[in-house]
């Protein structure tokens, strides 16, 4: 029975998986009856009996201890593997924060730069374009030569704008204030990470106040430019109505002097029809001349007679359809059709009188 109650024991203390401090042996009951013969038997039953539980509990002692150092080393090992992840994570910890601290700071040293192209950018296109928008108001408008064409006031408005523009960034980058802010250094390079974000936004704050302090500058520089450049078509597009009456008082005058220059040619062109006419009489003494007519060509810029000569049935019987420059005796149309009212002297007349049109066309 106590050999039961042990081996119970035993697998109770295993089940719960808890290393228990083993109790120390059940010892057998020594001989009851010693006088008797089997007093030796006896004692050396007690004996091995004896021995057998000692044994066992030298058994049971020594697999505590082997589970006591197998615990004791498995805890050791817990703790050093605890101990190395908790040092990389705080390295690891360490490394990105001071990667996100450096790229903080690179970006606040850099805003500075990034600002100055900024203002450089809205001072070199408003030079460009000023410059540009002076070369073509010099192209379209002038105050020498025969027609002088003044540039009117609201021709400036784009040159005002593009100067503020110029001016304000100019102010932003150029311009170096004397007062100064005292105040305490942040130490560099101890602290816990709360100095050390402290020493970060002190850094950023102070990167970052060189460049909104004068901002407002620079974004009027930017809406300066852009109206400047909305009004460069300006002078180009819109005409005053002084301008648009000289004009048509131009264009009426033009048109008047053309019909006095029509007129004056024209009466020329007939001073040589006397002339015209009695070479003609040579040329065609025997044919009858008509259909006569001498007139100012515009297409041409010259005079130009048309005639049609009849020539008798016994010098060929035919009908001489002639169109000739006046000045320069180049023939300009001619055709001949057979006598009489035939198809061929309809064709020819037709397009005689069509060529005649084309030349008095302006």
């Amino acid at each position: 029975m106590e050999e039961q109650q042990e081996g119970a024991g035993v697998e109770a203390a295993s089940s719960e998986e808890v290393v228990k401090t083993p109790e120390p042996p059940s010892l057998p009951k020594p001989p009851t009856h010693p006088e008797s013969a089997s007093t030796d038997f006896a004692k050396l039953l007690y004996q091995a009996q004896l021995d057998a539980a000692i044994a066992r509990y030298q058994a049971e002692l020594d697999e505590f201890k082997a589970r006591q150092r197998d615990i004791a080393a498995n805890d050791l090992e817990e703790q050093k593997l605890e101990a190395a992840q908790s040092t990389n994570s705080f390295a690891a910890e360490d490394a990105l924060r001071l990667a996100i601290q450096a790229a903080y700071l690179d970006v606040a040293k850099g805003s500075l730069e990034r600002s100055l192209k900024r203002a450089n950018f809205v001072t070199a296109a408003a030079g460009t374009i000023g410059t540009s928008y002076a070369g073509l108001l010099g192209l379209v408008y002038t105050l020498s030569g025969s027609t002088p064409r003044p540039l009117p006031l609201y021709g400036i408005a784009p040159t005002i704008f593009l100067g503020i523009s110029f001016l304000l960034s100019a102010y932003y980058v150029a311009y170096i204030r004397t007062s100064e802010v005292q105040g305490d250094f942040l130490p560099a390079g101890i602290g816990s990470s709360g100095l050390q974000q402290r020493r970060m936004l002190f850094f950023l704050k102070w990167a970052s106040k060189g460049v909104l302090q004068r901002a407002a500058y620079l974004r009027w520089a930017v809406i300066c430019l852009g109206v400047g450049i909305a009004l460069l078509p300006l002078p180009f597009l819109a005409r005053s109505p002084e301008a648009a009456a000289g004009s048509q008082n131009k264009s009426e005058v033009t048109k008047e002097d053309l019909a006095k220059e029509h007129f004056a040619k024209k009466m020329e062109c007939n001073k040589l029809q006397d002339n015209i006419q009695r070479e003609l009489k040579s040329n065609y003494p025997n044919s009858g001349v008509t259909q006569f007519q001498i007139f100012y060509s515009p297409k041409r810029n010259s005079c130009v007679h048309a005639y049609q000569a009849t020539v008798p049935v016994d010098k060929g019987g035919y009908v001489d359809y002639t169109i000739m420059d006046s000045l320069s005796g180049e023939q300009l149309f001619s055709q001949t059709a057979p006598a009489g009212n035939g198809t061929e002297t309809a064709t020819a007349a037709t397009k005689f009188n069509s060529e005649i049109s084309i030349l008095k066309t302006p």
